[in-house]
């Protein structure tokens, strides 16, 4: 990790990122746990999802919507487009992200 900070990253192939938490799918999508970092998505993928509030990809979710969804839905959060794959226990267990860089928002 020191070295990284130094020269940067090693690897820039999202698909060869190795993260138990993060699935790649054929779609150009990816699968995400939702008890992973938020941090952590953010460095494998070289993402940039909201850190300042919860720790976990469902926490982030949950604050988003202010609610736990009974079924799962699909939501954007700027280039983001993140649908809630599975829910159980009141934790959403799963997401299904999708990153589209031409997306713009109001406040880009």
């Amino acid at each position: 990790d020191i070295l990284e900070e130094i020269v940067g990253e090693f690897t820039t192939d999202v698909a060869s990122s190795s993260s138990p938490d993060v699935h790649p799918q054929d779609d150009g999508s990816f699968i995400i746990d939702g008890t992973a970092f938020v941090r952590d998505v953010n460095k494998t993928m070289h993402w940039d999802l909201p850190t300042d509030g919860p720790k976990s990809v469902s926490g982030m979710i949950v604050e988003y919507l202010e609610h736990i969804p009974e079924a799962p839905v699909c939501l954007r959060m700027g280039r983001y487009r993140i649908e809630i794959m599975q829910i159980k226990d009141n934790t959403i267990r799963s997401a299904k992200v999708t990153f589209d860089p031409k997306f713009r928002d109001a406040d880009d």
